[in-house]
């Protein structure tokens, strides 16, 4: 028994509307892995819609960390390492973390994971939530389908999204359930980071999703992807099926799907990726995505727009921001940076930013006078994908009369070719720095500094979670804060 292997752990009980649980309680958090809200997602659950977890007898034994989603190698291995965990289809899991003692109607964390739609899991020692749980929260962090399991699309056959509706289940259940750990099912925040927080953006435009949860987190969204639409999820999904030996057009198409081997499906992401990607241009979109059909079915470029007047009308607080250098995790080590040249930068802006082009290079150029090419090219990216989209979501928000709040994570990691980049505010966040002792993205900082910048970081998210209020002014009547967290955090007016 875990109790009796480790000394200074013990065992606590929970009794739920489905079960009672078994968590372990170590250093004031208690913790529950593995509690299904869904029915295994295998045979033929496979592409199909979530179904209800069913009530066990007994005591389930959430002790120890569940499987998460099968997924290949991140394509950000190099500068944050391997993602960690045992895989399997049976991943509709979610991790409950709170302090020990009594709770009762605490504040709610919902988290959804980042990962490009394709890699992670909500529970992952990067995201252990025990200083989110120290500070009076009950957190539950969600495991959903990944990559062609969680997103493929073939109209007519299939229309993706299933991972959304995993998330959707996922809330549901905290509506029913969370209370029996201590939490108040009024006050919940959802939480993501990049494809999760793009997911929170797709919540936001189903009107089925409102009421589960009164705020929003969304940290460095890439809603300039915005959804992928009709026509692109059918050449992509016809791609992924022919790189099975499949056809679209076979009329026992979806039998068949359900029967390939996991690793045959992940085989056939990779070459999918491969054949659509146009990363080199400054395209970050995964061809398996959330697509403009069921369940929201809004326009592919309207996501952003939809969301903001969504989270307005409804009532939904929101915190939205960036890292200064998102796209230098995408492209770390990539020759192209170097050895880009203004032609080039050139040709690429036009790919982003089409007619707006020259303004939108001029800009980074105003910014940045000093950088090369190839840094130009990533400033582009991200103000592309992240800055400008977060920015207008913010004013869309804050125009139809909404609460948001905006931020910029500046902090640069010792290694100079990543600097801000894309997933460095999330061991500030989460409190975390030792799970990222060995990645390269925070090898040789400074201790000290970081426990600093992440403690002010984890009171913010924290106030905000509770109460609305960050602790800095909101968009309203023009005025447009961002709060820059660095070494010294300030605030842009």
């Amino acid at each position: 028994m875990l109790e009796e292997q480790v000394t200074d752990r013990s065992v606590e009980r929970v009794i739920t509307g489905l079960g009672t649980v078994r968590g372990v309680q170590q250093d004031g958090v208690v913790v529950f892995h593995g509690i299904p809200y869904a029915a295994p997602p295998i045979a033929e659950r496979r592409f199909a819609p979530p179904k209800a977890a069913r009530a066990w007898s007994g005591v389930l034994d959430a002790t120890r960390p569940a499987a998460i989603a099968p997924q290949s190698p991140s394509r950000v291995y190099a500068s944050m390492g391997p993602v960690p965990g045992v895989q399997s289809e049976d991943c509709l899991t979610l991790t409950v973390s709170l302090p020990h003692g009594p709770v009762t109607e605490a504040p709610v964390i919902v988290w959804f994971h980042g990962g490009g739609f394709a890699t992670g899991g909500g529970a992952l020692p990067w995201y252990d939530a025990s200083a989110l749980a120290r500070h009076g929260f009950v957190v539950v962090a969600v495991n959903y389908r990944l990559g062609a399991a969680g997103f493929l699309a073939l109209p007519g056959c299939l229309p993706g999204n299933f991972a959304l509706l995993d998330e959707e289940a996922a809330l549901q259940w905290v509506q029913r359930h969370v209370a029996a750990f201590g939490g108040d099912p009024g006050r919940v925040t959802v939480m993501g980071q990049s494809g999760g927080a793009h997911n929170i953006a797709s919540l936001l435009t189903m009107p089925r999703a409102r009421g589960l949860f009164a705020r929003a987190i969304l940290m460095s969204p890439p809603l300039g992807i915005g959804l992928q639409p009709v026509a692109e999820a059918e050449r992509n999904g016809s791609h992924f099926v022919e790189a099975l030996g499949l056809h679209a057009s076979d009329p026992d198409l979806l039998t068949r799907l359900r029967a390939t081997p996991v690793a045959d499906m992940l085989d056939a992401q990779l070459k999918t990726a491969m054949a659509m990607g146009t990363m080199h241009q400054g395209n970050l979109c995964p061809p398996l995505r959330p697509t403009s059909l069921y369940p929201h079915e809004i326009a592919a470029d309207r996501l952003g727009s939809v969301a903001a007047r969504n989270a307005a009308a409804w009532g939904v607080d929101v915190m939205i921001g960036w890292t200064r250098e998102e796209a230098a995790l995408f492209y770390f080590g990539h020759p192209m940076i170097a050895e880009m040249t203004d032609p080039q930068l050139a040709d690429h802006a036009t790919f982003l930013f089409g007619s707006d082009a020259a303004a939108a290079l001029a800009d980074i150029r105003r910014r940045w006078p000093d950088a090369t090419p190839g840094r130009h090219f990533l400033y582009l990216v991200t103000d592309a994908s992240f800055r400008h989209p977060a920015l207008a979501f913010a004013g869309e928000m804050a125009e139809a009369g909404g609460n948001v709040f905006v931020y910029a994570f500046d902090w640069q990691s010792p290694c100079a070719d990543l600097a801000a980049a894309h997933c460095l505010e999330l061991p500030f966040v989460f409190g975390t720095r030792h799970a990222w002792r060995d990645a390269t993205i925070m090898q040789g900082a400074n201790d000290a500094v970081v426990d600093r910048l992440s403690g002010d970081m984890i009171d913010r998210w924290t106030r905000f979670a509770a109460s609305g209020d960050p602790g800095f002014a909101s968009w309203h009547d023009g005025d447009r804060p961002v709060m820059h967290f660095d070494e010294t955090s300030w605030l842009e007016q």
